[in-house]
């Protein structure tokens, strides 16, 4: 091998070792920083004050307006809300409350609304007299 030629790869590797230990020592000596996140979320704080109230036509909304105004329509799940606890959740805002029994009442009603809203047969044309 021509000396040269070895004399430029032993550079070449004094420059990869040396470049190594200033990256080792450069990232050895940069503080960690401190995780800005909270380990658990804080308590959001909502007055006690406020209540949560069912409202809406068909008292299918839970809201912290005792006067809410909705259009007047009904849905099979509206049912289920109606006998599903109206309180403020632990994300501070006003809702039903989540539970084995609403989510299957929940399930069925809008299964059931898929039967009642799927054609099940032809439309009958009647002929004028």
């Amino acid at each position: 091998m021509n000396p040269q030629l070895k004399l430029i790869y032993l550079f070449g590797a004094v420059e990869v070792i040396l470049l190594s230990f200033v990256a080792l020592w450069f990232f050895r000596s940069v503080p960690e920083k401190p995780s800005t996140l909270p380990s658990e979320a804080p308590p959001i704080s909502v007055p006690l004050t406020k209540e949560c109230y069912r409202a809406g036509c068909s008292g299918q909304l839970c809201t912290e307006k005792e006067d809410f105004v909705s259009t007047c329509e009904w849905s099979e799940s509206y049912a289920c809300n109606q006998k599903a606890e109206c309180r403020r959740q632990p994300s501070g805002e006003c809702g039903f409350t989540p539970s084995e029994e609403l989510n299957k009442c929940l399930q069925d009603a809008t299964t059931q609304q898929k039967t009642l809203t799927a054609p099940t047969k032809k439309p009958q044309v009647i002929e004028p007299w």
